[in-house]
């Protein structure tokens, strides 16, 4: 399959700075047909001519602040016709540009058409500003059984509160779905809140001030087929256990949760392992923002990393308590949330300086579903007391994404080995820049950061290499080269071997 959506698409992207960008697939006389369609600055005539042509730019000015040879098209364009096909565009200055390209394609053998059973009968309400919006979500979405219907922004209000449950679905704008909000909450008549139709925000700023009861689902930006098809799914009363459990059916947990982590790949595992258990969660990147995420929107549970830049775990873990103390009567939030403190500090005095700050509980990373299941389910149940027991911690395993795998799926660990395989390197190129320029905080941050992310996969030569350096670095003793150089064999041998697990 030849790269030219994505390049096209990248394209797009480059040249829209507001509006959007959208791709579509489709069949045209036994062809395949790709088209990418944008609202960007669009292109002249005189341009045409050259537009294929290679080292042939456009917009030079852009060219220079994005990069660029002028050979993507060009190369597009051969690629295209070595397959039997044909390319175009159309564009217009200031009103955006169309490519698309056709290729023969075939089935491939041995396959045959899925067969979609009517569902149901369903009517799915759409109101969102944009007509290409409302259009994606139609096309997406679109199959026997289910009825489109349109909502203007004032007509909102009485489809959310009035409409019945069942049959309904509702995909709202988040913008529209905030203002709704404002203007009930500010409405001397309240009326009973009645189950209402499931509702799906879309948006960008999932901030909403109120959590109406039939909101279950967000789906961000950019929009996709998948997504969105996942999310007007009802919820069941029961799902099938996905990655443990071997196969047992378990019930959704269904809590709310903050996830205040700055490691990328910590964060993505977290995510990943909250959604197998039917949770919502929200992600902030520090302390800071984890504690202005908390004041915005109730939650049921926070995991909060210890170890975080602009504000850590446990200063953001006293003023969350600080605020619940001045506000819990105005917000209407009385009870208290539970907090679970994640980090790759396993010693006693590291627990005990998590509880002093406010937290409930403390997972030692990596921790397994099963405990992480154990204490969102008596969140869930009784709420906090405090007494939750203390997370065990997996034994590691010789096998890299075996543990792993039987958590979230092969698919998602291989994903998680490919984004710590593009990190791993270029932290450790990082630390041993900061241990060479004596910069000893910063080469704690990022050796705290490797070993955190290392320890999921259970690479255990190579968490204790990073843990004795972080050692030394905490007491400010002298990293001596035989120990950087042994984080560096063990780091290669990691790598080594995790390339090897994810190709096989």
């Amino acid at each position: 399959m030849s790269p030219d959506p994505v390049l096209l698409a990248g394209n797009a992207v480059k040249f829209t700075e507001k509006g959007y960008v959208t791709i579509r697939v489709s069949i045209e006389d036994g062809q395949v047909e790709f088209r990418i369609e944008d609202t960007g600055i669009g292109f002249s005539k005189a341009a045409h001519e050259r537009l294929f042509k290679p080292f042939s730019q456009v917009d030079s000015s852009r060219s220079r602040r994005f990069g660029g040879t002028g050979l993507g098209l060009a190369i597009s364009k051969k690629l295209v016709l070595s397959m039997g096909g044909t390319i175009g565009f159309a564009s217009k200055p200031g009103n955006g540009s169309q490519f698309w390209f056709r290729i023969p394609l075939c089935a491939a053998p041995g396959q045959s058409a899925r067969r979609v059973r009517p569902r149901s009968p369903q009517t799915i309400w759409i109101a969102h500003p944009s007509p290409r919006i409302r259009e994606c979500i139609r096309t997406s979405l679109e199959e026997p059984g289910i009825e489109f219907r349109e909502l203007k922004r004032a007509e909102l209000g009485r489809q959310l509160y009035q409409a019945p449950a069942s049959g309904n679905i509702l995909i709202a704008d988040t913008s529209w779905m905030r203002a709704e909000a404002h203007q009930k909450s500010g409405s001397s008549t309240k009326k009973p809140r009645k189950p209402g139709p499931h509702v799906v925000l879309i948006g960008s700023n999932l901030d909403v001030q109120e959590r109406h009861s039939g909101t279950e689902t967000t789906v961000t930006w950019p929009l996709n087929r998948q997504a969105l098809r996942q999310a007007i799914r009802p919820s069941a009363p029961q799902r099938q256990g996905r990655g443990h459990g071997h196969g047992q059916l378990q019930t959704p947990i269904g809590l709310r949760v903050l996830i205040a982590e700055d490691n990328r790949i910590n964060a993505r595992l977290a995510r990943l392992l909250l959604e197998n258990l039917g949770c919502e969660s929200v992600l902030a990147i520090n302390g800071k923002d984890a504690v202005e995420a908390f004041k915005k929107q109730p939650f049921d549970a926070v995991l909060m990393d210890c170890q975080m830049p602009v504000m850590d775990g446990f200063s953001a873990t006293r003023k969350i308590r600080e605020w619940e103390a001045q506000n819990s009567k105005e917000t209407g939030r009385r009870r208290r949330c539970t907090i679970i403190g994640m980090t790759a500090n396993a010693l006693p005095d590291e627990r005990e300086r998590s509880l002093a700050s406010g937290m409930d509980e403390h997972l030692s990373k990596p921790f397994d579903v099963g405990t992480l299941e154990s204490l969102l389910r008596k969140v869930a149940s009784t709420g906090n007391d405090g007494s939750s027991p203390c997370g065990k911690t997996p034994t590691p395993s010789r096998e890299p994404l075996g543990a792993l795998s039987a958590q979230i799926g092969m698919e998602a660990a291989r994903h998680l080995a490919k984004l710590w395989l593009k990190e791993a390197p270029a932290r450790h190129q990082r630390l041993s820049q900061a241990l060479s320029r004596g910069r000893r905080e910063e080469a704690r941050r990022e050796v705290h950061a490797l070993r955190g992310s290392s320890s999921i996969f259970g690479l255990t030569r190579l968490v204790e290499a990073c843990a004795a350096i972080e050692a030394l670095l905490r007491t400010k003793k002298r990293v001596p080269n035989s120990l950087v150089e042994q984080l560096q064999t063990d780091l290669k041998s990691a790598v080594g071997m995790m390339q090897t697990k994810i190709q096989s």
